[in-house]
């Protein structure tokens, strides 16, 4: 699209048609081409950037300071990702003002197949950004959660703890993601691991009212010790959803039955080998 703009030469109206793409690409650097045409998803678009002007490969956006690997991971473009490798592009190691890799940006959307690629390449799977924060955490926080079991099964580090000690199950919990936490939970990430200011996935849960989740807990076998666990500030989960007035689940919790045939029954083996169920004080 197109505009007109007239230009007044002394006694003549002269029509001047103005291209705002055309002028754009005039005033832009060889890196924000290329990253348009990763955008568009034009692999023609990114060849005839770089025959031109081959610097672009090394270079960021003047937006985001972003490499065309950000660009290419964040928008799930394999193809253009795996041409960009093969033209020496950077793939590793590089890093935006958070601290994000390529590999982190991927992880925002859940692209499973661009982390396959770039641990090919030679990510880290367990690269950090500023605040400590790892691929896992972020496929975590925004609730990828086929991401998640990839990256777990390729043994991602899931001990590794963010700037506030907070783990990937810390995060799930936060964020509400019940499918992630169930998964996370299951695969071993422990559910009484307290963050910086003592607190617990449940806790952080239930400050967010994400009702699903402390469903999730409270069905555990863990519920009743989970239940106990207090904060920095001394507040257990119930102290933190009366704080924060979420009704609902303080009557969740206030509903949950102790576990009694967990606690308070015993089973072993007798003399004569028979089973014998004691009942503890």
């Amino acid at each position: 699209m197109s505009t007109a703009a007239v230009s007044l030469t002394g006694d003549h109206a002269e029509m001047t048609t103005l291209d705002p793409a055309a002028a754009w690409q005039e005033h832009a650097s060889p890196t924000d081409l290329l990253v348009a045409g990763i955008k568009q998803d034009s692999l023609g678009m990114c060849e005839a950037v770089c025959l031109q002007h081959p610097e672009a490969l090394h270079g960021r956006d003047s937006t985001d300071q972003a490499t065309p690997a950000h660009w290419c991971a964040l928008l799930g473009n394999v193809a253009i990702l795996e041409w960009l490798a093969k033209q020496g592009s950077p793939m590793t190691d590089v890093v935006v003002s958070s601290g994000m890799q390529p590999i982190h940006w991927a992880c925002t959307r859940g692209h499973t197949e661009v982390v396959k690629v770039l641990l090919r390449l030679g990510a880290s799977i367990d690269a950090i950004d500023i605040k400590h924060t790892t691929p896992l955490v972020i496929a975590a926080q925004y609730d990828h959660t086929l991401l998640v079991f990839y990256l777990i099964k390729a043994r991602a580090d899931h001990t590794i703890l963010d700037d506030c000690r907070d783990t990937a199950l810390h995060w799930a919990a936060y964020k509400g993601n019940v499918h992630t936490v169930g998964l996370l939970h299951y695969l071993g990430l422990a559910a009484d691991t307290l963050d910086a200011f003592g607190s617990s996935p449940l806790h952080l849960a239930t400050a967010q009212g994400a009702v699903g989740v402390v469903e999730y807990f409270l069905e555990s076998t863990e519920a009743d010790a989970l239940l106990d666990l207090k904060d920095q500030k001394g507040r257990t989960a119930l102290d933190v959803a009366k704080e924060r007035s979420h009704v609902h689940v303080q009557r969740l919790i206030q509903q949950t039955k102790p576990r009694w045939h967990q606690r308070l029954m015993q089973c072993f083996m007798g003399k004569a080998g028979e089973k014998v169920m004691l009942i503890l004080p």
